[in-house]
């Protein structure tokens, strides 16, 4: 894991050059972490997505939400933000801020329903500083609000690589400005308290081991029709608790404020 300065700059260049939504090569399992989200959000929610890059899934967001705040610490990706949803910013739906999700935001504290964190704490490059903005993140928190956090899983990850390497399968590419989420540290957050875990393990079966093995030895792609069938499936059964058998790189935690 590279310094902070180095993963900002990454950020930076990355939203630079992005033509493509999100910022997830895998495009059908960001559809399906947004997905999985949507089922928290309620119709009289003010909700704020840390980390909210160029706002992918506002659209769907909005749709439930009364409004959407996003907070992101690259200007560029704000600018991209501003300028894909300038309906729904101008119909007061939606809003853009830059800011660091590392550094308090008076503005934002005790305003908000529901904060979304999907695949933003990942990119902290110490558990220190994960464990502060989870604590953050709770600050923003209405009484009794709820965190949203879907993040790649320190042993999620390394249950996969296990079982893939049982049958001849490399370990997946781990990102160098990423930091999987040690899941241990959601006990130790004082301003929240774990309330439910969601796991993707359908979806990691199906397109990080039995498409790689049955295709092998093409090198796999995201967008496969394969893929494709998966996401649909774990949209349906997506898991709750999770299959103890069935690894997933991925988890979804509510956390509640705690009061």
């Amino acid at each position: 894991m590279e310094t902070s300065e180095n993963v900002k700059e990454y950020w930076d260049s990355f939203w630079t050059n992005r033509t493509e939504p999100g910022s997830q090569n895998d495009q059908l399992f960001q559809e399906l972490s947004s997905h999985a989200i949507m089922r928290f959000l309620k119709p009289d929610y003010i909700a704020l997505n840390v980390g909210c890059g160029n706002g992918y899934a506002f659209d769907k967001y909005c749709e439930i939400t009364k409004k959407m705040v996003g907070m992101d610490y690259s200007s560029i990706a704000i600018d991209k933000a501003n300028e894909c949803h300038k309906s729904l910013v101008h119909q007061d739906k939606a809003e853009f801020l830059i800011g660091d999700l590392l550094e308090l935001q008076p503005n934002l504290v005790g305003n908000f329903d529901a904060v979304i964190s999907e695949r933003c704490l990942c990119n902290l490059d110490t558990e220190d500083k994960q464990k502060k903005a989870l604590t953050l993140i709770g600050e923003y928190l209405k009484p009794d609000g709820i965190a949203i956090i879907c993040e790649p899983s320190l042993q999620g990850y390394d249950a996969v690589d296990q079982v893939r390497g049982e049958f001849g399968l490399e370990p997946i590419k781990r990102h160098w400005h990423n930091l999987l989420i040690n899941e241990k540290i959601f006990t130790e957050i004082e301003t929240l308290r774990e309330q439910e875990r969601w796991t993707f393990g359908v979806y990691t079966l199906l397109s990080r081991l039995f498409y790689p093995l049955y295709i092998h030895p093409q090198e796999p792609e995201f967008n496969s029709d394969m893929n494709k069938l998966s996401a649909m499936i774990c949209k349906q059964i997506m898991t709750k608790k999770g299959y103890k058998d069935i690894p997933s790189q991925h988890v979804l935690y509510i956390l509640r404020r705690i009061s």
